[in-house]
């Protein structure tokens, strides 16, 4: 995958676990929800920090 590719797939999986964790929660499955709850921020970070990235490499040219 290209970078861009890569960083969409990312986006796309995270509005997913959202979507899951939403799901899980309003069940009472609070557990489940909190862990898929963590991933998503893990990815929601990792695109924060390519972003920075970005442009920083922007603002140094």
């Amino acid at each position: 995958m290209v970078k861009q590719e890569l960083i969409n797939h990312w986006k796309k999986q995270a509005d997913l676990d959202f979507k899951t964790m939403e799901d899980m929660f309003k069940s009472k499955h609070y557990q489940w929800a909190l862990f898929v709850g963590h991933l998503v921020v893990e990815k929601w970070i990792e695109e924060i920090k390519e972003i920075r990235k970005w442009l920083k490499n922007l603002i140094s040219q």
